[in-house]
């Protein structure tokens, strides 16, 4: 739950860095939230509340630069690929990460929601010891990759239609959580 206090402490934290920042985040974002969904609330959130003065420019193709302020209203989030990855003889049932879930092997490994082996489902932790050391031998880097490829994959999107006296129409885009929420 987002008290004021806490809202004034995450304000306080993003001017003293990312360090604070992170920390004030985590009283913030639930946990259960996944990744995407949490970083394009905390944009709105930023931007509903605290109304940053942003502009941006664009450059047409006729030479003129526009200037213009983002509507936050319209960020969305990347296509999704299937929660799903296929090893031989099984599959891999995924679960997206939360904000904090680190991009690291064990970090992907939490995010193993389920194995599909024929038309059993088994939870990782109903694995045996054996089990579990073939799943992890069955895994390698190019495969720990691809997994990270599908979790981290949606991104945040902020695309702002410009259009110039002429005549052209182009869309400003920018990518990325990082990107997005450095505007503000």
């Amino acid at each position: 739950m987002i008290t004021f206090g806490k809202y004034k402490e995450l304000i306080k934290a993003k001017l003293l860095g990312d360090s604070e920042f992170l920390g004030a985040i985590k009283e913030l974002v639930p946990t259960d939230m996944p990744r995407h969904e949490a970083q394009r609330h905390l944009v709105k959130l930023w931007d509903a509340s605290l109304q940053p003065d942003i502009e941006l420019t664009h450059n047409c193709s006729c030479g003129k630069v526009h200037r213009f302020r983002p509507n936050f209203n319209h960020l969305m989030i990347s296509e999704i690929k299937p929660l799903e990855y296929k090893l031989d003889g099984f599959k891999l049932i995924l679960k997206w990460p939360n904000f904090f879930t680190e991009p690291s092997i064990p970090g992907i490994l939490t995010c193993i929601d389920y194995i599909v082996v024929g038309n059993d489902k088994v939870k990782l932790d109903e694995l045996t010891a054996s089990e579990e050391d073939t799943l992890c031998e069955s895994l390698t880097e190019d495969h720990i990759s691809n997994v990270k490829s599908i979790l981290y994959s949606p991104e945040l999107i902020l695309a702002t239609p410009v259009k110039c006296e002429c005549g052209t129409q182009s869309v400003n885009v920018l990518k990325g959580f990082k990107d997005i929420f450095s505007l503000m």
